[in-house]
């Protein structure tokens, strides 16, 4: 199958690498929409771990002017990629919309290209043609929250596939019901997010990467 194009969503400077300012302890959390001027309040599910998680936000890889989305007849793969900071607490969301609907695969598992993912949580979201969103939730594959061990700093260099579950912003893990949906699913879309809930901590900064394809 022909790739038409590779798009990278990714948010330049995180972690308090260039590019990011001072988060304040009662930061508000915010999406930016890098296709609109406006700024919106993204509603965090106080039984997540995401109530701590400092400023967020959002890029889309569509934003980017060097690196054109091009909707063909063949497949576009989507680099997105997400992270999760400590010190200060900021979470970067990768995201992109489709126009018309694209046809994606839930993947097995995330790799992680910064950090580790200990046994925490990474969710992927996405949104159907009929406006309803799944969220699919992957868990860091070591048995400990801040691996140390070489095999366990290894086996925390993903996260694996758990489940997929009705609504956007799902807390993960989730105590909904399990979705007929499995790694190699196929599933029309009009737009995908990636969020890491959160990693090891003493690596400073989890970043994931998924190389969305999305095709006709």
């Amino acid at each position: 199958m022909r790739v038409s194009a590779v798009v990278v969503a990714v948010a330049i400077g995180g972690c308090g690498r260039i590019g990011f300012d001072p988060i304040q302890p009662d930061a508000p959390i915010m999406l930016a929409d890098a296709g609109s001027a406006e700024d919106a309040s993204i509603e965090i599910d106080a039984a997540s771990q995401e109530d701590d998680a400092g400023a967020i936000e959002e890029v889309d890889a569509g934003s980017d002017a060097s690196v054109p989305v091009i909707d063909g007849g063949s497949c576009t793969v989507v680099m997105l990629r997400a992270s999760e900071c400590t010190d200060p607490p900021r979470t970067s969301v990768a995201s992109h919309a489709f126009s018309p609907a694209r046809s994606v695969t839930i993947p097995l598992w995330l790799d992680v290209s910064d950090g580790n993912a200990g046994d925490h949580w990474t969710r992927l979201e996405l949104e159907r043609v009929d406006g309803t969103w799944i969220s699919c939730c992957y868990q860091g594959g070591s048995s400990e929250p801040d691996p140390q061990s070489t095999v366990e700093i290894a086996r925390g260099q993903r996260y694996v596939f758990e489940r997929c579950v009705e609504g956007e912003r799902a807390s993960c893990p989730s105590t909904r019901s399990r979705l007929a949906i499995v790694p190699t699913s196929s599933i029309e879309v009009t737009s995908a997010r990636l969020r890491v809930i959160d990693g090891a901590p003493s690596f400073g900064v989890t970043e994931v990467e998924w190389p969305l394809e999305a095709c006709p």
